[in-house]
């Protein structure tokens, strides 16, 4: 749901526009069949994602992971991100992702559980 936006599959809420690198980003709010949601920060201009921010409770305590994403690049007539930013425990790490391989080709048998 990071790099693919939820709402391309889930009902989106509109949430309260905010300033972010001097501009007024709308934002998305997706709630996730399991309890999760994500919140998009999304550009203005671009109508593209510049942030995902995804929460879920999990034995009564909320936890929270935010990418951003930028480096955007037309692949097979997508616009995708990459590269992003996320913070962990050892600080701010940055992702960079070197290719994207849209609708590959698998062997009829890929996903076949073994032994069924």
């Amino acid at each position: 749901a990071f790099h693919f936006p939820a709402f391309m599959d889930h009902k989106a809420e509109i949430l309260p526009s905010l300033k972010s690198g001097g501009k007024t980003c709308q934002r998305l709010q997706v709630k996730l069949p399991l309890g999760g949601k994500i919140i998009y920060v999304i550009d203005p201009e671009s109508y593209l994602p510049l942030q995902a921010t995804s929460s879920f409770m999990l034995n009564g305590k909320e936890y929270s992971s935010t990418r951003d994403f930028s480096d955007f690049r037309s692949t097979e007539g997508l616009m995708l991100p990459y590269t992003f930013t996320y913070k962990s425990r050892a600080g701010q790490k940055t992702g960079k992702i070197t290719r994207y391989e849209i609708n590959p080709k698998f062997p009829d048998n890929y996903f076949t559980i073994p032994g069924k």
